[in-house]
């Protein structure tokens, strides 16, 4: 690609933003709520966008929780059944403790959202941002490049 004629400066080893564990830790173990614990547990562990894990149907779990099938996401508090990318339909292997945590937050239910308001709606990705993620401390979210060897 010739970078100098579309003006664009070239970068060189560009390294993603990640987030390294014990910043992912404190992130988990901030909110009080235990909705908002496992939402952030299931993005992690997951890799989800949040409006993937705000769009995870009860029913596309498998019954140990070890896996879920996304297939929809959840947008301005509206069930879309597509997702960003064609890639984005798929099914994520949970690590055992996840599937343990997510087993026991599920319950007794058998239907619906995961994540839902108390009159059976998605919950708001803003509330979400407002509640629970921009009340944490902002040194504990600061981004710090993360080396994979």
């Amino acid at each position: 690609m010739d970078h100098k004629f579309i003006d664009m400066p070239q970068v060189k080893k560009p390294e993603p933003p990640a987030f390294i564990g014990n910043i992912v830790t404190a992130i988990v173990a901030a909110p009080k709520k235990k909705h908002y614990r496992m939402l952030h547990v299931l993005c992690a562990a997951g890799g989800l966008r949040l409006g993937e894990a705000l769009g995870i149907d009860i029913k596309n779990i498998s019954p140990d929780g070890s896996t879920i099938k996304i297939c929809q996401k959840v947008w301005r508090s509206k069930i879309q059944d597509f997702l960003k990318t064609k890639n984005g339909k798929r099914e994520i292997d949970l690590h055992s403790s996840v599937a343990a945590m997510l087993k026991d937050f599920i319950g007794e239910r058998n239907q619906g959202l995961l994540f839902q308001s108390r009159n059976c709606k998605p919950l708001s990705q803003s509330n979400i941002l407002r509640r629970s993620l921009h009340p944490i401390p902002s040194g504990v979210t600061q981004i710090r490049p993360c080396r994979v060897s």
